[in-house]
């Protein structure tokens, strides 16, 4: 790992895991991710239940958002740790 590695992986650290799940997994990958999949599905299938799908959405990925985010940071402290 280069120091520059290793600066940027001990700043994400200091973050501590619940803001990095919230700040990662949730508002960077889970609500994200739900818009575009609402809006891809709403161009697919038709507008007529997006605000359902939308919502929906909104509450499952950012679910999966934390799931995601717990593996980055499982994965960030086994790399800081070699």
């Amino acid at each position: 790992m280069s120091k520059s590695d290793s600066e940027k992986s001990a700043k994400l650290s200091k973050l501590g895991r619940t803001q990095f799940v919230l700040r990662f997994g949730v508002l960077g990958w889970g609500i994200p991710t739900a818009i575009l999949f609402s809006l891809v599905q709403g161009y697919r299938s038709g507008w007529d239940g997006f605000l359902f799908q939308l919502t929906l959405a909104l509450f499952i990925f950012p679910l999966g958002g934390i799931l995601f985010g717990r593996i980055m940071w499982w994965a960030l402290e086994n790399k800081r740790a070699k």
